[in-house]
C-alpha cells in the first residue's frame, strides 16, 4: 500500500483511536502518532504498519519509572544510567544495555509491558486530539522489536473495558439487592448440596 503523504490530525471524538491505530496498522504506516489530552501526551512510533515504539508524558509513563518499580536494575546502577542518559543524550535503553545492567530480553519484555500499559491506557480516551507525522524518522529501540500489534491491544482494551462494566454492574446490583454472592452458612447446606 502507498505511504502516507500527508500529515493527519483531528479530534479523538470524530475519529477514535481503536479506529486509527487498526487504519495505520492497515495502511502500513510509518511515522509518528501523538494523542494528547489535556495536559496528559502520548506518542506511538510505526514503522512499516509496526508500533516500534510507545512512550507517555506523565513520570509514571517513563521507562525509569517502570524499572524502579520493577527491580530489575539495582537502584544505583539506574540512577548512574539516567545521569549518562541526561549529560549525553545517549538513550537510557543504549545506556542499559552498554553497562550490561539488564540483558536484552528482560529489557525489551519490560519496554513492551509498558507500551502496552499506556497504549490500553490511550484507547480508553473518548476525548482529546490525535496527530500522525508521516515524515518523522522512527528507528526500532535498538532492535528490541516490540512484539505488540495495535489490533490486538485494541480488542484487549475493550474486552478489559466491557469486563470492567459487566463486574460493575454486576457488583451494584448484588450490592443493592443485599445478598451478593456471599451467603450465610448454614452446616445442612453442605450435605444437602454436597451429597
Amino acid at each position: 500500500m502507498p505511504a502516507l503523504a500527508s500529515h493527519l490530525s483531528g479530534r479523538i471524538e470524530s475519529f477514535d483511536v481503536v479506529d486509527l491505530i487498526q487504519w495505520l496498522e492497515v495502511r502500513r504506516a510509518s511515522g509518528r502518532l501523538t494523542l494528547t489530552r489535556g495536559a496528559d501526551r502520548k506518542t506511538i512510533d510505526w514503522k512499516n504498519g509496526d508500533i516500534v515504539f510507545v512512550s507517555g508524558g506523565k513520570p509514571g509513563d517513563r521507562l525509569g519509572q517502570a524499572l524502579l518499580r520493577s527491580r530489575a536494575v539495582p537502584v544505583s546502577s539506574l540512577y548512574s544510567s539516567l545521569a549518562r542518559n541526561l549529560a549525553s543524550g545517549v538513550k537510557l535503553t543504549r545506556v542499559l544495555l552498554e553497562e550490561d545492567w539488564i540483558p536484552r530480553d528482560s529489557l525489551a519484555e519490560l519496554v513492551g509491558a509498558l507500551a502496552e500499559k499506556l497504549l490500553k491506557e490511550v484507547l480508553a480516551w473518548k476525548h482529546g486530539r490525535f496527530e500522525f507525522d508521516p515524515e518523522f524518522q522512527t528507528e526500532d529501540l535498538l532492535q528490541i522489536h516490540l512484539k505488540i500489534k495495535g489490533q490486538v491491544i485494541a480488542f484487549q482494551a475493550m474486552k478489559d473495558m466491557d469486563d470492567t462494566v459487566r463486574f460493575d454492574r454486576s457488583g451494584a446490583a448484588e450490592a443493592a439487592e443485599g445478598d451478593g454472592w456471599e451467603q450465610e452458612f448454614r452446616a445442612e447446606s453442605v450435605e444437602d448440596g454436597f451429597w
